[in-house]
C-alpha cells in the first residue's frame, strides 16, 4: 500500500503538468480541422494512473476485481456502452471518451481504497500550486512562455501575439494571461481556486499545531496563489474562490455545518435549481464581450441538440462533431469546442437518460461529502459551480484528474 501511496502523491505533484503525445486519426478532425478534444492523448499522468491501477488490481489486490459495484455504476456504465454502440456519429471519439471515463473512475475507486491522508493531499497539491504560480507570474512578467526545460512539464510555446492566445485587459491595455503548464488560464485559475481554499482552511484551523516550515510554506503558497489567480483574469476562478471563502466563513462553526447536514433534501433542490439557473444566466446576461457572446452561441447549439434528440442525445464526445449540423455557416472556429457548461454538455451528448443518471451521481457525491470534513463539502460545491460555466472538468486531462481526486476525498473516512 505504501508504494501505491507514493505513486498517488507523485501523480498529484504532476497534476498541473500536461506533457503528452497526441495521436490525430481520421476521427480527430471536424470540417477538416484537427480537434484536441477528439484526439487520443497519452499523458505522463496517464502512465502514472495505469501504474497505480495495475499495481492495485493485479499485484496488491487481485480479488478486488471481482467485487460487486453499486447499481448506479452498473446502470451508468451500460448506458454509456449503449450510447457508444447505437447513438454517435463518430463512434471512435465516443469509445476514446468511454476509456477516459473508465480510467478516472477506477482511479477514484483506488484512491478511496488506499485512503490517502487529506492533509498529505493538500500538501502535495499546494506544492503544485506553488510551482504553477511561480511559472505563471514569470510568464506574465515577460509576456511569453519561458521555454527551456519547462517543455518537459508541458509548457506550450506562445507570446502575447500568438493567434488565439488568451488576453486580458487592464486600464485599456491588453496583457497575456499566464497559462503556466495548463492548457488555458481558466483551468489554471480553477485549480488555484480549489487548492487555495484548502490551504486557507488548513491555515485557519490548524496553524497552532503545524510545523513552522509548513506554516511559512502555506502562507507563501497563499500569497503567490492569490497573485496568480488575479492575473489569470479568470472571473469564473475568482468567483469559485470567493464561493469557497464564503462557505468557509459560513460553515466555520460546527453548528452551522450540522444544520446543513440535516437539510439534505433542501440542499439537493437548491443545487438542481442553481444548475438550471446557470443556463438561464448565460443566455440572458447582457454583456457584449466576445467570450460571452460565443458562449451564448454554444449554449444555443446545445439546446438545439437537446430539442432534436432529447432522450439519448447526440452521443458521447460527439458534441463538436454535431455542431456543423446545427450551425450551417461556421464563421468562427471557436464553435468547434464543447459548450461551457458540463450539465448541458452531458444532456446534449447523453440525453435525458444520461443526464438523469448524472444527477443521481451528483446527489450521491454531494450527500456523501456532507458526511466528510467541511472543506471536502466546500470543494465539492466549488466543483459543481465551476461546472456551470466551463467544461474542462469533463473534457480535459487536468480537469478530470482534479475532479476525480477531490470527489474521492468525499468517500474517505473523516479521520483521514
Amino acid at each position: 500500500m505504501k508504494a501505491l501511496l507514493i505513486l498517488f502523491y507523485i501523480l498529484l505533484f504532476l497534476l498541473p503538468t500536461q506533457l503528452g503525445r497526441h495521436f490525430f486519426f481520421d476521427f480527430s478532425y471536424v470540417s477538416g480541422l484537427r480537434s484536441d478534444y477528439l484526439a487520443p492523448v497519452l499523458y505522463v499522468t496517464d502512465l502514472l494512473i495505469f501504474s497505480i491501477l495495475f499495481t492495485f488490481f493485479f499485484i496488491k489486490h487481485k480479488k478486488n476485481i471481482r467485487k460487486k459495484q453499486t447499481p448506479l455504476v452498473i446502470v451508468y456504465s451500460l448506458y454509456l456502452l449503449f450510447s457508444i454502440i447505437f447513438v454517435p456519429l463518430n463512434k471512435w471519439a465516443a469509445i476514446y471518451k468511454f476509456i477516459k471515463l473508465t480510467e478516472f473512475f477506477l482511479l477514484g475507486y483506488v484512491t478511496v481504497k488506499i485512503k490517502p491522508k487529506i492533509f498529505h493531499v493538500i500538501s502535495v497539491l499546494s506544492i503544485g500550486s506553488f510551482y504553477s504560480s511561480v511559472v505563471a507570474i514569470w510568464q506574465f512578467i515577460i509576456q511569453k512562455s519561458i521555454g527551456g526545460y519547462l517543455w518537459f512539464m508541458g509548457e506550450r510555446t506562445f507570446n502575447s501575439l500568438t493567434p488565439g492566445i488568451a488576453l486580458g485587459s487592464w486600464g485599456g491595455r491588453s496583457f497575456l494571461r499566464p497559462y503556466a503548464t495548463f492548457p488555458h488560464p481558466n483551468v489554471l485559475g480553477g485549480f488555484l481556486s480549489l487548492v487555495l481554499t484548502y490551504v486557507i482552511y488548513t491555515l485557519t484551523n490548524h496553524y497552532k499545531v503545524m510545523k513552522k516550515t509548513w506554516l511559512l510554506f502555506y502562507m507563501l503558497v497563499t500569497i503567490l496563489g492569490v497573485i496568480t489567480l488575479v492575473i489569470t483574469f479568470s472571473r469564473l476562478a475568482w468567483a469559485s474562490f470567493l464561493v469557497g471563502v464564503f462557505c468557509l466563513l459560513i460553515l466555520r462553526k460546527k453548528d452551522a455545518y450540522k444544520w446543513l447536514q440535516s437539510k439534505k433534501t433542501f440542499l439537493l433542490i437548491i443545487l438542481y435549481l442553481i444548475i438550471l439557473s446557470s443556463v438561464v444566466i448565460l443566455i440572458f446576461i447582457s454583456l457584449n464581450e466576445k467570450s460571452i457572446i460565443e458562449r451564448k452561441e454554444l449554449i444555443q447549439v446545445a439546446l438545439s441538440m437537446i430539442a432534436s434528440k432529447p432522450l439519448f442525445g447526440v452521443g458521447l464526445n460527439n458534441f463538436i462533431v454535431q455542431v456543423k449540423f446545427y450551425v450551417p455557416y461556421i464563421k468562427n472556429t471557436y464553435l468547434l469546442q464543447p459548450v461551457h457548461n458540463v450539465y448541458l454538455l452531458i444532456f446534449s451528448e447523453l440525453g435525458f437518460v444520461g443526464f438523469f443518471l448524472t444527477l443521481l451521481g451528483i446527489s450521491v457525491l454531494l450527500l456523501r461529502s456532507l458526511k466528510s470534513r467541511q472543506i471536502v463539502f466546500i470543494s465539492i460545491v466549488q466543483l459543481f459551480f465551476l461546472g456551470m460555466f466551463d467544461h474542462y472538468l469533463f473534457t480535459l486531462q487536468q480537469g478530470m484528474l482534479l475532479f476525480t481526486v477531490i470527489a474521492s476525498l468525499a468517500f474517505l473516512p473523516e479521520k483521514n
